[in-house]
């Protein structure tokens, strides 16, 4: 990746949200340091917060009152609307599926197997010895590779441009598995190597995503709330 801001013209970050959270969660839990232990609480859904006051409702009634809510929740959240940051939700120009493939049948089928490689590949606008995309390739067709779940799987982020996607041209967005054709399309269909069209035939899970363009926000503190904001996608 040391030339991906020349190929792509931005900078790579890769940080994986499990592992932040999983920092609070141990910074929250741990014995260890200074502070009263915090007790974990899942699928509370929030309705409303007070910023003045430092409490939030939730969807089964219960509320809770704080020095400080920290929200990390997505673009419709109620964070957003307790800071006053009403998103324009309108959907980015590229979007993306996710297919993971199980290793157990890349070994049972004799597909390439990249389990062991530890580098986060992207194939797209670029040259390489696996001669997956021929150099002239849309730059939205993109596709991010990685081997994870301790090597069991191997995890694909298949980008394209977002008129491509049945999913959102069709009648209304649904987060719901698609068929790996609806995947293979455009430059996949024309350009993808064989090796990596059998991963995608045989992967699981084939997820849509639904990518929204942000505007920069004025603020991300009102009285006791702070938005710890979302990972952005490019």
């Amino acid at each position: 990746m040391e030339n991906y801001k020349e190929v792509w013209g931005y900078e790579a970050n890769m940080v994986h949200r499990q592992d932040l959270h999983k920092m609070l969660l141990t910074a929250a839990t741990s014995p260890e340091g200074e502070g009263e232990l915090v007790e974990v609480n899942a699928d509370y859904i929030c309705k409303r917060i007070d910023t003045e006051e430092g409490t939030a409702t939730f969807a089964n009634r219960e509320s809770i009152k704080a020095d400080m809510i920290i929200g990390a929740d997505g673009i419709r959240s109620k964070v957003r609307t307790g800071l006053g940051v009403i998103p324009n939700m309108v959907s980015a120009p590229q979007t993306y599926f996710r297919c993971n493939v199980l290793t157990k049948d890349v070994k049972r089928l004799g597909l390439v197997d990249y389990s062991l490689d530890p580098a986060t590949q992207i194939w797209g606008r670029i040259q390489s010895a696996r001669l997956i995309f021929i150099n002239s390739i849309n730059k939205s067709f993109k596709i991010v590779m990685s081997s994870v779940s301790g090597r069991d799987v191997t995890s694909f982020y298949c980008f394209m441009p977002t008129g491509y996607a049945l999913q959102h041209v069709s009648e209304g967005f649904k987060f719901k598995e698609v068929a790996v054709e609806e995947i293979l399309v455009g430059a996949y269909k024309n350009c993808l190597h064989e090796d990596a069209k059998n991963l995608l035939k045989n992967s699981i899970e084939h997820m849509p995503r639904r990518p929204y363009l942000h505007k920069p926000y004025a603020h991300w503190v009102k009285g006791r709330l702070v938005f710890s904001g979302t990972p952005p996608i490019q």
